[in-house]
């Protein structure tokens, strides 16, 4: 498993392209994590007052997604122990169309506990069409896989994005 951590992935722009296994449903998933970030207030809130772990743009033009920026540090791990729990809730209690089937579903509890607890995974969830296990562990890899925190420590042009020279 620690060969295939996003830390020791790298992008070669060479031969055939392929697909990413299960794209569609990462793509959705992480657009799900950053609707519950910009829309909730809670979590809005929890994010605002937590300066030492992370600034977060809370005015945004509309159709923007705010700005957000951790920082390493016991600040950062606390956050997050409330942070992640209040994601997922969010994503369960209010999805998107794409995943309304997660809204009122008989296994909401363990999927709440699968996408925001890296320690279990509850067996009950492979009765799950496999459409909906995907989305759970694309989730799952986002919030308890720390992917979401991992992306949110970087800077841009500083970690990714093209340097422009300075004047």
């Amino acid at each position: 498993d620690e060969l295939l951590r996003h830390n020791y992935q790298l992008i070669y722009a060479m031969g055939a392209p392929s697909l990413l296994p299960q794209g569609p449903h990462r793509w959705r998933a992480i657009q799900t994590v950053f609707l519950a970030l910009a829309l909730d207030n809670k979590i809005k809130d929890c994010l605002c007052k937590n300066t030492e772990a992370c600034t977060f743009a809370k005015d945004t033009l509309p159709m923007e997604w705010p700005s957000i920026h951790f920082f390493e540090g016991s600040h950062l791990v606390d956050m997050l122990d409330d942070l992640i729990p209040m994601i997922a809730r969010a994503i369960i209690n209010d999805p998107p169309h794409e995943l309304s089937w997660m809204y009122g579903h008989v296994l909401s509890d363990d999927i709440l506990q699968a996408i925001s607890d890296k320690q279990t995974f509850p067996s009950s969830l492979q009765s799950l069409p496999k459409n909906y296990q995907d989305d759970v562990l694309a989730l799952r890899g986002f919030l308890a896989g720390d992917v979401l925190r991992h992306c949110l420590l970087k800077r841009h042009r500083v970690h990714y994005g093209v340097a422009r020279p300075e004047k």
